[in-house]
């Protein structure tokens, strides 16, 4: 069947970086808007399935949500979500990666991600496998090999609850790198989907998460 728009999706304001629940009952997903003081903004929102259809759109709430701008959400197995802020600061924007936990279905004070994952430099757009296992995200941090020294990085959970040091994640297709972008992972756990954008044109692509596995 050819794509159709989503209906919660419909209107003049901009949705995008969709990411499913670990269940498949929830579809996350960012929404551009106008704050208050006419900044552009953007915050996460959800929307539930519920006998065949999707909900109206949930904010997941103050605490996650705030003048600053949030999106490429994530979500582990245990409903923790993962996501990337920008805030406003004097000069350049600081773009780093924030987790919070669910209490009693509520998203608690979000923690902002060890100095092991975030650095000075951009960090974005993380995918959290459901287990925990591993982290692939975005950085400009020094060592990458993309456009304007982004590149794609792994990281390991580790058992002190934390990360390992991330390494810039190798792949490539008929021998040409790709970056991912905006990257998600199947429900079965075997395949990674990406975005590749080469030479100003962005498709979509997929590959066996044992690549993943084997780059640990």
């Amino acid at each position: 069947l050819p794509p159709r728009i989503a209906p919660f999706a419909r209107g003049n304001r901009t949705t995008d970086y969709p990411c499913f629940s670990a269940d498949g009952k929830r579809l996350y997903y960012g929404m551009r808007k106008v704050s208050t003081n006419r900044r552009p903004d953007r915050d996460i929102f959800y929307v539930e399935r519920e006998n065949g259809k999707w909900s109206v759109p949930i904010a997941v709430g103050p605490s996650v949500n705030t003048p600053d701008m949030e999106l490429f959400s994530s979500i582990d197995g245990d409903g923790t979500i993962y996501f990337s802020r920008i805030q406003r600061g004097k000069g350049a924007m600081i773009i780093d990666l924030f987790r919070s936990r669910q209490d009693k279905g509520a998203y608690q004070t979000p923690e902002r991600l060890g100095s092991e994952i975030n650095s000075p430099f951009v960090e974005a757009a993380a995918y959290v496998s459901p287990d925990r296992r591993f982290m692939i995200f975005r950085s400009q941090r020094p060592g990458g090999q993309g456009r304007g020294n982004e590149d794609t990085w792994l990281s390991w959970s580790e058992r002190n609850g934390g990360w390992s040091t991330p390494r810039t994640f190798k792949l490539a297709v008929n021998g040409h790198r790709h970056h991912l972008n905006t990257q998600g992972i199947s429900s079965d756990g075997k395949y990674l989907f990406y975005a590749n954008n080469d030479k100003g044109v962005q498709n979509l692509w997929w590959v066996s998460t044992d690549r993943i596995r084997s780059d640990k």
